[in-house]
C-alpha cells in the first residue's frame, strides 16, 4: 500500500511513526514536502538529524503533480488548517483513502459541495478523542441513561500555546494565525467534537471572546459559550471554556444528571462517578493510559476499516455538524 504525507510536521511525524511501528515495512510511505527542513519531532521536543527522509524512512516528494501520477492509496493530510480542502479535493478526486487532521477546513461554506460530493468516500477526520477511554466512559453513561436524564454539562480546556511546541515560535505558527486557520475555537476543536458526539447539533448558540490577548495572537485565544441542546424533548445547557492564554494547564468535563454527577479530568485519566445519595465516587483511573497510545488506536481503526470491503471510514456528516457549529461560534467574534 501507497501511503501519502502531506506535510509532515509534529502530528504527521507522530503517525508516520506509528504506522511504522504496527505494520513495520508492509507500506511504502511518501512525503509531499515544500519544508525539507531535518528536524525531527519527538515527545514534544525537536532534534535536527542528518536527513529526516532517511531517518523516517520515507520517499521525498516535492510536487503535487508528481504526487498525484504515484496514485497512493492513503493520504495523511496533516498540513496547516487554511490547506486541508484543496488536497483533500485532489486526492479524494482520485479515490484515495483520506485520513485528516482537525480541523476539516477553514469554514463550513467552502465544503458544504466536498461533503456532499464525497459523502460515500473513505475519508476519516481525525478527532482522536473517540479513542480515549475517559470519553468512551463518559459516552456510556450519557448513552445509557446510567444516572438518569442529563440536567447540564461543562467543558473546559484552558492550556497554554507556546509550551505545545517549544521548538518554534508560536507567533509563527498555524496555530497563532487567522488566515492559516488557527485560533483557538479550531484549534482546541476536541471539545467541540466531544459535545457534538454526544448531544448532536445544538439547538441554540451564545458566545463571548476575550478582547484581552496575553499571547498577543493574530486569532481568537479565549473563548467561552453557551449551547442550547433538546435531547428526547428535553432542553438542557452546556457550557464550553476554551484558551491558548491559560498558563496553568486545565481540562475537565462536569455532567450533572438527574440521579448523580460525573467529574472528568483529561489530563489525569480519571472518571469519578458521584451517584445521589452516596458520599464516595466510584473511580474510573485510566492513568496507565499513555497519550500516544490513543493516537495508535486511531491508525489502528483507520486501517482496519479500509481494508474491511463492507465498511466505511466516513465521518463527514458528524464533521460537517462541527464545522458549521465552529463557523457559528466564530460569527460572534466578529460582532
Amino acid at each position: 500500500m501507497k501511503i501519502l504525507f502531506v506535510g509532515l510536521g509534529s502530528i504527521g511525524q507522530r503517525h508516520m511513526t506509528n504506522i511504522k511501528s504496527l505494520y513495520g515495512a508492509t507500506h511504502e510511505l511518501y512525503a509531499l514536502r515544500t519544508n525539507n527542513n531535518n528536524l525531527l519531532i519527538q515527545n514534544g521536543f525537536a532534534s535536527t538529524v542528518d536527513n529526516l527522509s532517511g531517518h523516517l524512512g520515507f520517499n521525498l516528494i516535492s510536487d503535487i503533480e508528481s504526487a498525484l501520477e504515484l496514485q497512493p492509496d492513503v493520504v495523511f493530510i496533516t498540513n496547516p488548517t487554511n490547506l486541508h480542502l484543496p488536497f483533500a479535493e485532489k486526492f479524494a478526486s482520485i479515490g484515495a483513502s483520506l485520513f485528516i487532521e482537525k480541523p476539516f477546513a477553514m469554514s463550513f461554506s467552502q465544503t458544504k459541495d466536498f461533503f456532499n460530493k464525497y459523502a460515500n468516500e473513505n475519508i476519516f477526520v481525525a478527532y482522536q478523542a473517540i479513542f480515549d477511554p475517559c470519553f468512551k466512559k463518559i459516552k456510556e453513561i450519557v448513552e445509557n441513561e446510567v444516572l438518569g436524564k442529563i440536567v447540564s454539562a461543562r467543558f473546559e480546556w484552558g492550556t497554554y500555546l507556546p509550551d505545545h511546541h517549544p521548538y518554534e515560535n508560536y507567533l509563527k505558527s498555524y496555530a497563532s494565525n487567522d488566515d492559516m486557520g488557527g485560533g483557538v475555537t479550531r484549534g482546541l476543536s476536541h471539545e467541540i467534537f466531544m459535545i457534538v458526539d454526544l448531544f448532536g447539533s445544538p439547538e441554540k448558540v451564545y458566545a463571548r471572546f476575550s478582547d484581552v490577548k496575553p499571547l498577543d495572537l493574530k486569532s481568537d485565544e479565549t473563548m467561552m459559550c453557551i449551547l442550547e441542546f433538546c435531547k428526547k424533548q428535553i432542553s438542557f445547557p452546556v457550557s464550553l471554556f476554551l484558551s491558548y492564554a491559560q498558563n496553568k494547564e486545565m481540562r475537565d468535563v462536569k455532567l450533572q444528571f438527574e440521579k448523580g454527577f460525573v467529574y472528568c479530568n483529561f489530563l489525569e485519566n480519571i472518571v469519578k462517578v458521584f451517584e445521589k445519595g452516596s458520599n464516595d465516587a466510584q473511580v474510573f483511573d485510566f492513568s496507565d493510559i499513555q497519550r500516544n497510545d490513543v493516537f495508535v488506536s486511531e491508525i489502528k481503526y483507520f486501517f482496519e476499516k479500509i481494508t474491511e470491503k463492507h465498511s466505511s471510514i466516513n465521518n463527514l456528516d458528524k464533521i460537517s455538524i462541527i464545522t458549521k457549529l465552529i463557523d457559528e461560534l466564530l460569527k460572534f467574534k466578529k460582532e
